[in-house]
This record gives C-alpha cells, sequence and structure tokens, in this order.
C-alpha cells in the first residue's frame, strides 16, 4: 500500500494548511479530504485481484479459483487449498493463482 501513494510535498503542505485554517480536528477534516478527493487516493489501494504467495484468486460468485483477471467481478484471494501450489501470475500487475 505504502509503495503506491503519491503525494508531494506541495499537497502535504496544503493539506496540513488547510486543516490548521479550518479548526477542525483531523481526524474529521481528513475524513473529508479522503470523501472528497477519492480520485487522488483510489490508486494508492490494491485491487482485490491483487493475491500473495500462497494464495490465488477467486470468484466468490462461481465458488471457484480462476487463471486470469478477465471477469473482475467478484475476485477476491483465498489460501490455495491442499495439494495446489501458489504460482506468481503477471498481467497488468502481479498476483497469483493457484494450480
Amino acid at each position: 500500500f505504502l509503495n503506491n501513494v503519491n503525494m508531494d510535498l506541495a499537497m502535504m503542505n496544503s493539506i496540513l494548511l488547510e486543516q490548521k485554517v479550518s479548526g477542525q480536528p483531523w481526524e474529521t477534516f481528513m475524513c473529508g479530504w479522503l470523501q472528497n478527493n477519492t480520485q487522488i487516493w483510489q490508486d494508492w489501494l490494491p485491487d482485490d485481484s491483487t493475491c500473495f504467495p500462497k494464495f490465488g484468486m477467486y470468484n466468490e460468485n462461481t465458488e471457484q479459483f480462476v487463471a486470469n483477471r478477465d471477469n473482475r467481478e467478484g475476485l477476491s484471494c483465498r489460501a490455495c487449498p491442499s495439494g495446489t501450489y501458489s504460482k506468481q501470475l503477471i498481467d497488468e500487475g502481479t498476483t497469483y493463482i493457484c494450480e
């Protein structure tokens, strides 16, 4: 997650100044900032199909492990079942599938 955060010093200073001028507690101010600036931070979060070793992409709708991200609807990550292993898949990013 932190590797994806992209905020330059000017943006950080602007946010801090806005919070100070507003007089709001930082938690309240940042909640509002997050709600109003999703276009800035949305790409920082990994999508649900970004799996880690020992896990694989799983389709919650079909209740099956899948080998690609062709249909992202319902994708999540689950531990690979006994007797299978986790294999790295590199497409538009890096994830893992169970084989």
